[in-house]
């Protein structure tokens, strides 16, 4: 980018083009200031003003938050609420927020259309880049006021991803031991598609929570049709070819010993999440507030999500990924049992989850997406833990 700074280049990939942003603190009419402020690989937009919505933020809590990432998220708000947070705030930039020369909406019209309000602020968060990489932003009111967030779906994954989660938010019944978003808004923006969710924040947490119980897990497993059949008869099975667009290629020989050991396995089937993560859930009194559903499907081995959140709390931590998977079935074995798992067929599900992660970041033909630093060896590694392959 010649006029802005590289640290706006996402911003152009994935949301607006050039036309769309100013460089500078005070742009042209027609532009709200934010300021682009990067940590590491990640990235937060934040309006300028309202000083309500440029802290707020930082203020949206998970069950991955310690005591220290809290005391220190409290200090970024107060210094962005004051203000005294400006003289660090160097990459401003203006974003559009009224039609272009052609007639086309600008995105805060967009967004304020769906939400039925004058107008609208918007904050945007982009983690560190991986294959599922998409923004979500948080609408404001005039006041600062937090009205909803809106996930944007830019190229064929995260399309696919956002409109998942908006089919199962508009779609989800009244749940007894967890909370999800309710959805306010689904449609497309020059080509994207965005969906709108309510904001349920949590509170702070005084203390970490453990793993989802076996009576969350339970529910949501049930929310499709829950069923045994064996791995050989599965639709599961029958689909694993076309959830590689570019062929089997290195993970045939895999296959080849996972129906070989397993095809004859009797394994349970139901509903999962699809990213149960300390990062995506809230504990909160007797229930669970419970964000991103881009992933959730029927018809997975039961388990799943069991053993999903324990490895990737594992990887954050900086376990190997083979060991932290091995430590993930391990772990999540007592609740699998609880969850009418046999013994005999755990190993089946730990194969087939680290199967599951190969074929989610499957890429097609000819997209270049950022490489998943955990994943290569990671089948081959439970084949040799689960199959003795």
């Amino acid at each position: 980018m010649n006029r802005l700074s590289a640290t706006a280049s996402r911003l152009t990939t994935e949301l607006w083009t050039e036309d769309d942003l100013a460089p500078g603190a005070k742009p042209s009419a027609g532009f709200h200031p934010h300021a682009l402020i990067k940590g590491g690989d990640a990235l937060l937009m934040v309006p300028m003003t309202p000083g309500r919505a440029r802290a707020a933020p930082l203020l949206r809590w998970t069950d991955s938050m310690g005591l220290k990432t809290i005391a220190a998220r409290y200090g970024a708000w107060l210094a962005l609420r004051t203000g005294l947070a400006r003289p660090w705030l160097r990459t401003t930039i203006g974003i559009r927020t009224s039609g272009n020369d052609h007639g086309d909406p600008a995105l805060h019209e967009y967004l304020a259309r769906a939400l039925d309000v004058p107008a609208v602020v918007v904050a945007g968060a982009w983690g560190p880049p991986r294959p599922n990489q998409k923004p979500v932003l948080r609408v404001f009111d005039h006041r600062g006021a937090t009205l909803g967030f809106a996930k944007v779906g830019w190229n064929r994954l995260t399309r696919e991803l956002v409109e998942t989660e908006a089919n199962f938010l508009a779609t989800a019944p009244a749940l007894r031991t967890m909370r999800v978003p309710p959805l306010i808004h689904h449609g497309v923006w020059r080509k994207r598609v965005i969906s709108i969710a309510k904001p349920l924040m949590g509170r702070a947490p005084i203390r970490r929570s453990g793993p989802p119980s076996p009576d969350v897990l339970a529910e949501l497993v049930n929310l499709s049709v829950r069923h045994t059949a064996t791995l050989g008869q599965s639709s599961y099975r029958q689909a694993i070819p076309s959830r590689f667009p570019d062929g089997l290629g290195g993970v045939t020989g895999a296959i080849a010993i996972i129906d070989e050991r397993w095809a004859n396995t009797e394994l349970a089937w139901g509903q999962w999440h699809g990213d149960w993560t300390p990062w995506n859930m809230r504990h909160e009194d007797d229930r669970v507030i419970v964000w991103d559903w881009e992933r959730t499907a029927p018809s997975v081995p039961v388990g799943f999500d069991a053993i999903h959140y324990r490895f990737h709390a594992a990887l954050a931590e900086g376990q190997p990924p083979g060991q932290a998977l091995s430590d993930a079935v391990a772990a999540a074995t007592p609740t699998l049992s609880r969850l009418g798992v046999s013994k005999d067929s755990i190993p089946a599900v730990g194969a087939l989850y680290a199967l599951e992660m190969q074929m989610r970041f499957a890429p097609y033909p000819g997209e270049d997406l950022p490489e998943v630093a955990w994943l290569p060896g990671l089948l081959d590694e439970a084949i040799r833990r689960f199959a003795g392959g």
